[in-house]
């Protein structure tokens, strides 16, 4: 009998043993699984940018303050009436604010309504280049952030749920500045949910150009005059 019990307890614990290494290898499994499933899954972010800049108005059209144009000599009111001309042309902003200085330079007695007009000339130069520098900033981040969504959206690794949220974020990120292009709009379109959001892409995806069609099998070419 006391055999007997002692093989019982034995096998008991050798049974033991081989449940806890079978729940060890389980658990391992599973855990490799999930480490090889976040390792695979894609992910995607569009890059962090400011706020598109907002580019200041030009300064006022009407004459400068502080300018009697009727109590000028001749002279001086051609000087004046050439700054006003060239204010009004298609050059540089910052051109046109070194016009105004000149003006103050060569006439002294117009020189603090002349600076004064120079320097707001120089504040819009100074904003429309920074504007552009961030638009240009957009342009690149939305085109290489496009690269990396293309290829998730037109692959199969990535699920219908991150998709969707893929293309809400590039949606928000560039719609409005520098914009969806319809190539983008039209291959984004799967992803979108219902609303205004699809409604948009819509939109543009329409204006991507028709492919040409193909010439009839056959046809000649014309002849050569």
């Amino acid at each position: 009998m006391t055999l007997k019990r002692g093989s019982d307890t034995l096998k008991s614990a050798t049974n033991m043993k081989a449940w806890a290494l079978a729940a060890i290898l389980i658990f391992s499994a599973g855990a490799s699984t999930r480490a090889a499933d976040a390792v695979a899954r894609p992910t995607f972010a569009v890059t962090p940018l400011p706020a598109a800049a907002e580019k200041a108005g030009a300064p006022s059209s009407a004459p400068p303050e502080g300018i009697d144009r009727d109590g000028l000599d001749i002279d001086v009111v051609e000087k004046y009436d050439e700054a006003v001309k060239f204010e009004q042309g298609d050059d540089e902003p910052a051109d046109k604010a070194q016009a105004w200085r000149s003006l103050a330079q060569d006439v002294p007695a117009l020189s603090a309504a002349a600076e004064k007009r120079a320097k707001e000339w120089d504040l819009y130069a100074q904003s429309a280049a920074t504007a552009a520098a961030a638009a240009r900033a957009r342009l690149a981040a939305r085109d290489a952030d496009w690269d990396k969504l293309a290829a998730l959206l037109s692959g199969t690794a990535a699920t219908k749920a991150d998709k969707r949220a893929w293309t809400a974020a590039f949606f928000a990120a560039y719609a409005k500045s520098p914009g969806i292009e319809p190539v983008m709009a039209k291959a984004m379109l799967p992803s979108a949910p219902p609303g205004a959001m699809k409604d948009a892409l819509k939109k543009t995806a329409s204006r991507v150009p028709a492919p040409r069609a193909a010439p009839p099998t056959g046809a000649t070419a014309p002849a050569a005059r």
